[in-house]
């Protein structure tokens, strides 16, 4: 994983077997994270699909408009998130720099957008409590 020099790279580093062992344990890390929010999701329809067998009518609908944002969300975040990890382990063990660079930038993406939908959501809650509080 060195950096091609004629490129002009103000970073002129390489991947030594320490990091590339780091890699490889954070790449393993978001496999697992990424397997685990699937298996939660799957939990999570099993979970909503009762509750509105349970409840019926208008607000069964309504719970399950709600959720299906969230799983679509759910699902995109977490198929980036296993394709960084794939990318990442098969450029470790290939030595591919193109699959190396994909992995670290579907990785950045994943942590961009959560980054975002937090901040959203912090902010959401936020004027909800300022809500609460002026009302």
């Amino acid at each position: 994983m060195e950096t091609n020099p004629t490129q002009g790279s103000i970073f002129n580093f390489s991947v030594d077997d320490e990091a590339r062992n780091q890699l490889k344990e954070v790449s393993r890390w978001a496999r697992i994270n990424a397997l685990l929010a699937f298996a939660t999701m799957g939990l999570s329809v099993v979970t909503i699909i009762i509750s509105a067998r349970n409840i019926g009518g208008y607000y069964a609908g309504e719970l399950v408009g709600k959720q299906l944002v969230s799983w679509i969300i759910s699902v995109v975040l977490n198929v980036i998130l296993y394709n960084s990890s794939v990318s990442l382990q098969k450029a470790l063990l290939n030595t591919n720099q193109q699959l190396f660079n994909k992995g670290l930038l579907q990785m950045a993406t994943y942590f961009k957008v959560v980054g975002i939908i937090l901040i959203v959501m912090l902010s959401l809650v936020l004027v909800g409590v300022l809500a609460a509080l002026l009302f």
